[in-house]
């Protein structure tokens, strides 16, 4: 019986001598983390490209900070497939609402025009002392600079109210904002900046 022990104790560290030296060999090394070329889901496509490739998106990042009514932040990362990933926490803000099942977070043109509604989507928790809980979720269908429609990028007349032009709106030069809206009404906006390291 302790032949058979020995045995199965020199076959493990057989096996651990041979595991270690395929690791430490880079174009063996089970441990390589290699950048996937695929996307899971339906991402930005190019026309051109094959139908088994899929557009590479540069990984970018963007922020926008609420420094006014509101304290906090909105991070924006976006992956090599095009998808955003929002995250995000308010410090103090909220405690002038006598309810917050109101209050809508929106991504917004020059004109405050809606482009994005993305209150369901990052399903903000508000606590009693006006912040709310940290939170996140990955849009699929929200880039920042992957194409044409990229948050990064003034979307005037992409909205899918107006199409042309301002007509009867209050239009403010510069970029898209979040928004923070009460009952329909901007309570406060930032601008969607890119990030600066």
């Amino acid at each position: 019986m302790t032949k058979f022990y020995f045995n199965i104790f020199v076959l493990l560290i057989f096996f651990t001598a041979v595991s270690t030296a395929l690791t430490t060999r880079n174009d063996l090394s089970v441990h390589k983390i290699e950048k996937r070329t695929t996307c899971a889901y339906n991402s930005k496509r190019n026309v051109l490209i094959e139908r088994n490739e899929d557009k590479q998106c540069s990984c970018s990042l963007a922020e926008s900070i609420f420094s006014n009514k509101l304290k906090g932040f909105f991070f924006f990362a976006q992956d090599e497939c095009g998808s955003t990933t929002i995250a995000g926490l308010f410090s103090s803000g909220f405690e002038v609402f006598n309810s917050t099942e109101n209050i809508t977070f929106e991504i917004v043109d020059s004109c405050n025009r809606t482009l994005y509604d993305i209150t369901y989507g990052l399903n903000v928790q508000f606590n009693d002392d006006g912040s709310t809980d940290p939170f996140r979720y990955t849009f699929d269908e929200i880039n920042l600079d992957c194409d044409d429609d990229g948050i990064l990028f003034p979307q005037v007349g992409k909205s899918h109210y107006n199409k042309r032009t301002c007509d009867g709106l209050r239009r403010r030069d510069g970029k898209n904002q979040v928004a923070c809206k009460e009952s329909g009404d901007i309570f406060e906006a930032s601008d969607i900046n890119d990030f600066q390291t």
